[in-house]
């Protein structure tokens, strides 16, 4: 099983990263998780085949979120993708995605691939994906929108990703996670929607996480800083990610 980050940035521009998104290695292919930059290269940077992507996930619809998804689709049908593609969005967010589809004419294409868009209620917390061995729930994250962070079970793994957010009691009572990828969208200091990495390890109990990836990031935070002073034993499950970086576990 791997992780596979396509982008690790903050909505803010940034010279290295690009906007967070990433993918999940599932059973029979992988599940991307929001859509920005350019997904289709950083895909095949990653030696990811289009045709692989059976699912994306959606936390919210704030353009970096999701500004990716036209060239997703385009770069599928130029390769004449054939397989259904899933969209898991949430009921208020529906709208939204099949309005992207129709400004960029997905019907006029005539592709062969069917775009399924499969809402769900934020609040009922059901799984999204079930399959042999893995399933996908969403859960509420605290942002300025209403936003959905997912937890995969994968085998005897358990993923969370907490999306834009601050701090979450939801995953604060979730018990012993392996990954916890976790927005930081500042080093030390925090404004309203978001985390900051030092809020974030103080948070949670780190002693039940295995590793904490770090996501989300600006330029010109002292990330290094705040990792560089933690005790040597949780600087070495705290993972500061950059763009095209592959998690194995």
């Amino acid at each position: 099983m791997e992780l596979l980050f396509l982008g690790t940035g903050s909505a803010y521009p940034s010279e290295e990263r690009d906007h967070t998104s990433f993918a999940v290695s599932l059973n029979n292919g992988y599940c991307l998780v929001d859509v920005s930059g350019n997904p289709c290269r950083k895909l095949k940077q990653l030696g990811v085949d289009l045709n692989s992507i059976t699912n994306v996930l959606i936390t919210h619809t704030h353009i970096d979120h999701i500004y990716g998804l036209p060239a997703l689709l385009w770069g599928m049908w130029l390769e004449g993708r054939k397989e259904p593609l899933v969209i898991h969005c949430q009921q208020s967010d529906e709208s939204i995605v099949n309005k992207w589809l129709e400004t960029i004419g997905f019907t006029s294409w005539q592709a062969e691939f069917e775009v399924k868009v499969m809402p769900f209620s934020r609040r009922l917390l059901e799984p999204v994906i079930e399959e042999q061995d893995v399933m996908v729930s969403p859960f509420p994250a605290h942002h300025s929108v209403d936003t959905v962070g997912y937890k995969f079970i994968l085998g005897k793994k358990a993923i969370v990703y907490s999306a834009d957010s601050t701090p979450n009691e939801t995953i604060k009572k979730m018990g012993d996670i392996n990954i916890l990828i976790h927005e930081a969208t500042f080093a030390s200091s925090v404004t309203h929607n978001h985390t900051a990495l030092e809020d974030l390890l103080q948070y949670y109990d780190t002693e039940r996480i295995g590793d904490v990836v770090v996501v989300h990031r600006s330029d010109g935070e002292p990330y290094q800083a705040v990792h560089d002073s933690l005790p040597v034993k949780l600087k070495e499950r705290v993972h500061l990610v950059e763009d095209l970086d592959t998690f194995h576990f």
